[in-house]
């Protein structure tokens, strides 16, 4: 047996056993996740991070891209795709952005609502004082 398929086998283990200990009803939010492409070469994909909510009940999740090639200015074009996956998940990923120094905006303060063909995403931000609606467009499945 392979290394990694003894560590798939220890993981399925242990994640029974949670499971058995946790009540039905619990609603589990993942405070930190990540998607995209690190300029370490980690990588979190969009299907195994929506794999792993569903997997372990999860009904909510922060996401945060990662520290991508094309961060520069201000992380926009990394932040941008970050937002455009959570229209495959809707209102159950909170999307977290700007918080580096020097960010396009200092905080989401808003849910992401999107146009009725799904092809563009809005959600409120907040720059210093100043509130406004910022777009992006929705990645194509």
């Amino acid at each position: 047996m392979e290394a990694l398929e003894r560590a798939q086998q220890v993981t399925a283990t242990w994640d029974e056993r949670l499971r058995g200990d946790l009540p039905d009803d619990l609603d589990i939010f993942d405070a930190h996740t990540h998607l995209g492409t690190d300029i370490d070469g980690m990588v979190g994909r969009y299907e195994e991070l929506l794999g792993a909510l569903d997997r372990y009940g999860i009904s909510r999740a922060f996401v945060f891209c990662l520290d991508e090639p094309d961060r520069h200015p201000a992380f926009r074009a990394a932040n941008d795709r970050t937002l455009a996956y959570v229209g495959y998940r809707g209102a159950e990923c909170f999307v977290v952005v700007g918080k580096r120094r020097n960010g396009p905006w200092d905080e989401v303060l808003t849910q992401p609502v999107f146009d009725p063909a799904g092809r563009v995403v809005a959600f409120g931000v907040r720059k210093g004082r100043e509130l406004r609606w910022q777009t992006a467009p929705v990645v194509p499945k």
